[in-house]
Formats: structure tokens, C-alpha cells, sequence
């Protein structure tokens, strides 16, 4: 059982374990308890520079990745020197590994049972080159390098292709030119600025090349440009030069027109845009003196957001589909820039954060272009996010600070300050079932609380008031004059040999998750009908089912927010009177996401 809780800056939250502290059962005996806490995951960004640096591919956005991280990792090195011992202490202490690898002991399943062991060793690989990464000496060398061959892409015209050889593709140059105005924007100068900073002209040149061309063809058949449909590409385009404003002074004509027109169109045409392009333009207008029409757009996306204690500032919307900017992680990343900087709403940016590092905890970041933008997003604070001290009060069971034996037995993190203490079965009691976090710091906190406990399966309480929740139903299959019917069994109604069961899981998350885990045990008098192991889809979900002894169980590479309702069969086999187990479910990827049915008993006869 286990209950998780971000608690924000200057606030205080409550985890609490109704079924420890109502527990009066006489054979449950207690295994251990487990208390976890991040004082800073911002540091979190910072651990996910290693993908970046990995690309399989020699395309131009790969290469830029690689670059903005050595960049990146150089800057912060130069800048904040001391970073380099938290770095130092990650090596050391061996934390540079997979979320995957994390908290073996707090989940049902070893990692090398799952189809995931490849994932998790490729993720502990790349975190293993941290030590690589802000090796300062290293880290020039392969900026240099990797520096020189995205310039070499670069064509005469100033555009990049996506692939050596190809034609200029507009949309790989606007993001590499967004790429390097967000290195402008965080203040990145360093002996490559001269260079990058005529790229990012040759850059915009290219596009401006490339747009004007397309104005023109627009105006062999229409008189001015009044009515041209200004979309997402074009707002994109204005975002990556807007990062230089001064560059708008030698435009050509006809681009100044088309820009008056689309900012004027823009204060008629906004609220129908598509989340990702609101915050393009609210930026862009920003940037360019129309900071009323910025605000305004800035308001109506503020009411139409989300608010939840559960999962900081979002928007339902926000779902990633085939259209280049329909990606939930780099919107979500552009409502940070667009917050901090047009409306300096901080309030709203820590929630959007929230979000982001909700996200994170479940979820691989799956793209280089995703993970470069939320690292941006997440380090925009400067170097504000190195110096937060730690200082939080934190009481477990019935108001008693942490043991102080526990705690000087481990040792914090550098930069995250994530600790683990675990209370051995003699040493847990009732009140452990409550934890109070009071954080004094300027940054949010997550952390959670895990019991582990030993009790008769059909005697097992249910435990789905969560963010992630499993139910469990048996149908009975019955022929009818109709067809086939299912009737639902209880403990009191008797099954024959032979009778056919539908087994229904009912699953319910309210947030994105990766690496989920279901095992659905069964009583030992029933049969499965396929059991043989592959890769299934149901009910808008593919995973991959195996067939055990005495479960089966479920692997779902990606579980989105959602219900989800599906079955498969098992025959009853055997007479007498079982216990049924319970279906346990957990996203592997953060343990404290977890739920499980409650546990009931099933009678067979012959």
C-alpha cells in the first residue's frame, strides 16, 4: 500500500494509511514501512541532459540536442562551480540509475520478469554518463565538435535539412532557431556565442527567405495580404525570431506586412487557436510591444486551465497527436516561458512545474525535442533553483520527528536531498500510518509513504481511492434463448466444474503513466483459457499478457488518463472452496503509484 504527496512551497501536507490506522485484523502481521522525500526535484532536469546526448541518428534536431547539452552542461558548470561536487557525490554513491531499478523491494514484480529490462538498462546507461556530462574538460571538447557538424548542416541559405544531402526543411530551421534563442534566453555565452549567434541569423534569414516567397506567391492572386491564414507555422516562425527583436528593423517589406496583419488578426482570431499556438502568440506579441493583446491571451488560457492539488496547472486539451505542435510536453514546457515572462504569474508557474514534474515521475520523456524543451522550461529560474536550502519539518507517527538513528544511517542526495529511511517490522506500529511534511523552502517537495504487510488474501481491504485504482468482478458465462449472458458471482454464489468465468478488471488513472504493471491473481481452482503469453489490445490499450502459476499478469508500456474496462476467461478445474487473491496494480516507473482490489473467496463444486 502506498500513498504519494507533492507538497508546495510554504505549505504542509498530510499522507495518511486509513487501513494501518483502522487495522484490527489478527492475522495481518507488518513486513516494513517505507518513507521517501525529494526536497528539490528541479535537479531532476539536470538528470535528463544524458538523452540528449544520445541520438541514433545524424540528423540536424538530434545534433542540436547533443549540442544544448553540452551547452547546457558547460554553463552551469562555469557558472556554479560547487555543481560539479553534486555531480561528484551522483557518481559515488551510484544514484545514476533507472527509475526502473529504483525500489526493488516496494513492487511486485523483479524488473528482469517484465519486458522493460532493455529499457531499464539503455535509461541507467545514460544516466551512468552524467559523470561524462559535466566533465568540464570533456564537455568543451564535444561542444566543439558536435558544434562544428550542425554548422556544417547548415546550407548556404542559412536553413537546415533534416538529414545531410536533403533539401532545407523550414520547420527542423525554426527549431533549431528557437533552440539557440532559448540559449540566448538562458544566458548561455561562452567562447561559441559569436558562432551560434550567426547560425541563429543565418537561421532566421532562411526562414524569412522562405516566407517571403510564400507571401509572394499568395499575392499574384490577391491584392494584400489582409486575409492570408496566419497559423501555427507562422507563429512558430515569428517565436524563433522574436528571441532577437532587433532583427525585425531590416525585414523586408512585405514580412512587416504580414506581420501587422497577423498581429491585428491575431486580437480577433486567438481564442480559436490551438493551445500550443496561443502561447506562441502570446509570447511573440509580447516580445514585439502588443502587450495587452499578450495579457489577454494570457487571462483566457489561465480561466480555461486546470487546477488540482493532484496535478499542479494544466489543460485537458493538452494531448500529444500526430500535428508537430500537439505535443503535451513541450506545450506544457511553452505555458512555463509564456507565464514567467508576459505575465510574471509565479504562482502559476510553480503549478504548471507541478505538472511537468508529475509527468516526469511517471513518464519517460520520449523525444530529444520534449526533453530539451521541459529542461529549458524547468532551468528558466537562473541559478535560483541551485541555492534553495533545504528546510522542511517533517513528523511521522502521531507527530514525532523523523528517528534520528534511521536518519543518520542515510545519506541525502546532493542537489535533490532524496532520502529513503524504512521501519523494520518490529518497528512499526499504527501511527506510522500518518506523515506530515511542512515545507519552508521556495520550491515544491514530493515524496511517499509505502507499508508492506503480510494477511490472509480474502481478507484483504480494498484500496483504490487513488490516482491510480484497479476493481476486480467474476461473471459466470450462461447460455440463454438470447445468447450469452454474464452473471456476476459473489463469494456466496457456488460455480461448477467446467463453468466458464469472465474475469473484469476495471482500471482508473488520472494521469499519464508509463511502465504499468497489473497482476491479477487467481484461485488456485480456476484455469486460465489462454495461456499462452503476447501482445494484446483491449479497450484502447495494448499490452503484453503472461500467463503464470498463480497470476496473470499485464504490461502496458503507456497507460493515458482514463477508464478502462477489460476481461479474458479461466474455467473452473477443481472443487472446494478458494480464495480468489487479489489484482494488484503499479506504475513501475514510481512505486507509489499503486493501488489493489480487495481480496474474496470462491466456492466450486462438482
Amino acid at each position: 500500500m502506498s500513498r504519494e504527496h507533492f507538497v508546495r512551497a510554504g505549505e504542509t501536507q498530510t499522507a495518511v494509511m486509513d487501513n494501518l490506522l483502522n487495522s484490527d485484523s489478527g492475522t495481518m502481521a507488518h513486513h516494513q514501512m517505507v518513507f521517501e522525500y525529494t526536497s528539490n526535484p528541479s535537479w531532476y532536469a539536470i538528470k535528463s541532459l544524458p538523452y540528449l546526448m544520445e541520438y541514433e541518428h545524424e540528423c540536424a534536431e538530434q545534433t542540436f540536442s547533443r549540442y544544448y547539452a553540452n551547452a547546457m552542461a558547460h554553463h552551469i558548470l562555469t557558472s556554479n562551480p560547487k555543481v560539479k561536487t553534486v555531480f561528484d557525490s551522483w557518481a559515488q554513491n551510484g544514484t545514476n540509475v533507472s527509475a526502473l531499478e529504483k525500489n526493488e523491494e516496494l513492487k511486485t514484480v523483479m524488473l528482469s520478469h517484465t519486458p522493460w529490462l532493455r529499457d531499464a538498462q539503455s535509461e541507467a546507461q545514460k544516466q551512468q554518463r552524467l559523470a561524462t556530462l559535466f566533465d568540464l574538460a570533456e564537455t568543451a571538447k564535444q561542444k566543439k565538435k558536435t558544434l562544428a557538424k550542425l554548422e556544417k548542416l547548415q546550407g548556404d541559405s542559412g536553413g537546415f535539412p533534416w538529414f545531410n544531402g536533403g533539401y532545407t526543411n523550414e520547420y527542423i530551421t525554426r527549431h533549431i532557431a528557437a533552440g539557440l534563442g532559448h540559449m540566448k534566453k538562458l544566458g548561455i555565452k561562452n567562447d561559441d556565442t559569436p558562432q551560434t549567434d550567426r547560425m541563429y541569423q543565418n537561421a532566421i534569414d532562411a526562414l524569412d527567405t522562405e516566407w517571403k516567397k510564400r507571401f509572394d506567391h499568395y499575392l499574384e492572386n490577391h491584392q494584400t495580404l489582409k486575409d492570408y491564414s496566419y497559423g501555427n507555422a507562422f507563429w512558430h516562425y515569428q517565436y524563433a525570431r522574436s528571441f532577437d527583436v532587433s532583427i525585425t528593423e531590416n525585414s523586408d517589406e512585405v514580412l512587416e506586412k504580414a506581420m501587422e496583419y497577423a498581429f491585428a488578426k491575431a486580437e480577433k482570431s486567438y481564442s480559436s487557436q490551438p493551445l500550443y499556438t496561443k502561447l506562441l502568440m502570446a509570447i511573440t506579441l509580447h516580445r514585439n510591444g502588443k502587450t495587452k493583446l499578450a495579457s489577454a491571451i494570457m487571462e483566457g488560457l489561465k480561466q480555461t486551465a486546470v487546477k488540482s492539488d493532484e496535478n499542479g496547472m494544466y489543460w485537458k486539451e493538452n494531448k500529444n497527436s500526430w500535428y508537430w505542435y500537439s505535443s503535451d510536453i513541450e506545450t506544457q514546457a511553452l505555458a512555463i516561458e509564456a507565464f514567467q515572462e508576459v505575465t510574471a504569474d509565479l504562482n502559476s508557474v510553480e503549478e504548471l512545474k507541478i505538472w511537468l514534474l508529475k509527468n516526469k515521475r511517471t513518464n519517460q520523456w520520449k523525444s530529444t525535442k520534449a526533453t530539451a524543451d521541459a529542461t529549458y522550461a524547468l532551468l528558466l529560474q537562473g541559478g535560483k533553483w541551485l541555492d534553495v536550502e533545504e528546510n522542511n519539518k517533517i513528523t511521522w507517527g502521531g507527530n514525532k520527528p523523523l528517528p534520528v538513528d534511521k536518519m543518520k544511517a542515510v545519506e541525502k542526495e546532493a542537489g535533490t536531498g532524496y532520502f529513503k529511511i524504512t521501519m523494520n517490522a518490529p518497528e512499526v506500529y499504527k501511527e506510522l500510518g500518518t506523515v506530515t511534511v511542512k515545507n519552508k523552502s521556495d520550491v515544491t517537495g514530493y515524496g511517499a509513504l509505502y507499508w508492506q504487510y503480510f494477511e490472509d488474501l480474502d481478507k484483504i481491504k480494498v484500496d483504490d481511492d487513488l490516482p491510480l485504482s484497479v476493481k476486480k468482478k467474476l461473471f459466470k458465462k450462461v447460455m440463454t434463448d438470447s445468447g450469452e449472458k454474464l452473471e456476476e458471482i459473489t463469494s456466496e454464489d457456488p460455480l461448477k466444474i467446467g463453468d466458464l468465468i469472465t474475469v473484469r478488471l476495471i482500471i482508473k488513472t488520472n494521469a499519464d503513466m508509463d511502465f504499468v504493471h497489473l497482476k491479477d491473481m487467481r484461485a488456485s481452482g480456476f484455469e486460465p483459457v489462454d495461456v499462452i503469453s503476447k501482445y494484446k489490445w483491449q479497450d484502447g490499450l495494448g499490452y503484453y499478457q503472461s500467463t503464470k502459476d498463480v497470476a496473470t499478469h499485464f504490461f502496458f508500456d503507456q497507460m493515458n488518463k482514463g477508464t478502462y474496462v477489460f476481461e479474458y476467461d479461466v474455467r473452473a478445474s477443481n472443487a472446494g472452496q478458494f480464495s480468489n487473491g487479489i489484482t494488484r496494480l503499479e506504475c513501475m516507473y514510481a512505486p507509489e503509484f499503486s493501488s489493489h482490489s480487495e481480496g474474496m473467496r470462491v466456492k466450486i463444486e462438482e
